[in-house]
């Protein structure tokens, strides 16, 4: 009985999850009163700040979606502005409207994300004209490379870029060639890690810096370069080279990568003058997955009001080298949900892939169940992916309204790639006393 109940619960608060997770602008309300005789509510226009130049950045505005509050409470709700009526009917009272794009990711090439909220106070019979103006609110990064940097580095390198919290993409030579930029959420810095080999011997060049005071509508782009590759074999991060699009904050950055060392090499240890990557133990094709998120480098407390309002806790996951994502596996350690409970839901079992499902019913409808819940999309599949994100958030407020305070609940995420390299990562959740 109880589990069914929870499946219930599951469900529904999978079909209220919401993508709210960066900070927000919060725009002032023009309000005109209109007498409306016994009809109360609002006449909603939506805006977005700032035109971007690319065909694939560009966002629309009638897609955007729509959420109306009342308190902590959803009161009224759209999939998309479209689908707003010219008058929305609401009840006297003091609410918040937000409005944004959709599929808010963490880090995603060529999705910008746009967010906007006011409050309004609607009196009896009056009809209320909101504008709300909806802002870029994550950081755009675009990458670039000279004729010269072409010339000496081979084309398999890879530049990963990291807000350091939640956020990670890897740049391939082919992102950049079709000028493709990514967008992360706000954290403090950036941090960009090369992996290149130069053509001339097969010597890796690998170098990792950190870009400081990093605000949401930066717009940073770094251009590599290589100066005076017979002597010194320096690479450069790009002099100062930033693009403005329209409401986009200028970031320049310099950053020199020191050059070969006094016996010529600029490499890792162990590879020898002309080995290519991957040769030997160790090498770069043996590089893991890399795994990130929410709760991974502490446990992560959630109050029952935090879970009443659906947190984004979102595990994400990129591979290197090229490669891609083969399986995801999430094991559930929790004295809570056990594998007795676990059982006998819709999930089968306290561990289970989320990538493969079996064609029998067991598999069909764990993967049903998953994709009820938010926690995949299976428009978007994870499998022969560079970069890919697991939301578990869907099952926090069940999680925190039965769990006893005080206790660990661990999501064991294995990630491999297609060459059969693994990594794992626990994210731990507690619920606050």
């Amino acid at each position: 009985m109880i589990a069914q109940y929870m499946k219930r619960v599951l469900i529904i608060t999978g079909a209220l999850l919401a993508g709210l997770f960066c900070s927000c602008h919060k725009v002032s309300l023009d309000e005109v009163e209109i007498p409306q005789g016994n009809t109360s509510g609002v006449t909603l226009s939506l805006s977005q700040e700032g035109v971007f130049t690319k065909a694939q950045d560009l966002v629309d505005v009638n897609d955007f979606y729509v959420k109306i509050f009342l308190g902590d409470e959803l009161y009224k709700s759209y999939a998309k502005y479209s689908q707003v009526p010219s008058t929305i009917e609401m009840a006297p009272g003091t609410y918040r409207i937000e409005a944004g794009t959709q599929g808010q990711s963490k880090a995603a090439f060529s999705q910008p994300v746009f967010y906007g909220e006011t409050e309004v106070t609607i009196a009896p019979g009056v009809i209320a004209p909101v504008s709300l103006v909806c802002k870029l609110i994550n950081v755009k990064v675009t990458l670039k490379y000279t004729q010269e940097f072409s010339e000496a580095v081979k084309d398999n390198f890879e530049i990963a870029v990291s807000n350091g919290i939640d956020a990670n993409l890897v740049f391939l030579k082919s992102h950049i060639d079709n000028n493709i930029s990514g967008y992360f959420t706000v954290a403090p810095s950036l941090t960009i890690t090369l992996q290149a080999y130069r053509k001339d011997n097969g010597e890796e060049i690998t170098h990792t810096v950190v870009i400081d005071e990093v605000k949401a509508r930066d717009h940073i782009v770094i251009t590599f370069d290589v100066e005076d590759i017979d002597n010194t074999g320096n690479v450069e991060f790009g002099e100062g080279s930033i693009v403005v699009d329209y409401q986009v904050n200028p970031k320049e950055e310099t950053i020199i990568i020191p050059g070969e060392d006094e016996n010529g090499g600029s490499g890792s240890e162990g590879e020898g003058e002309g080995e290519e990557p991957g040769d030997g133990p160790g090498g770069s094709d043996d590089a893991a997955p890399v795994i990130t998120g929410t709760g991974l480098e502490s446990p992560l407390y959630l109050t029952a009001a935090q879970a009443n309002a659906n947190p984004v806790v979102d595990i994400s996951f990129s591979t290197l080298n090229g490669k891609t994502i083969k399986d995801v596996w999430v094991k559930i350690d929790s004295p809570t949900l056990t594998e007795e409970f676990l059982s006998e839901m819709d999930l089968g079992a306290s561990e289970f892939s989320i990538v493969n499902f079996s064609s029998d019913d067991a598999g069909q409808t764990r993967k049903e169940f998953l994709t009820t819940l938010g926690l995949i999309d299976p428009e978007k599949p994870i499998a022969g992916q560079t970069q890919a994100t697991f939301s578990i958030g869907g099952l926090m407020k069940m999680l925190i309204m039965i769990a006893t305070p005080g206790d660990q609940h661990k999501f064991i995420i294995t990630v491999t790639d297609s060459e059969d390299v693994s990594s794992t990562a626990t994210c731990t959740i507690v619920k606050a006393e």
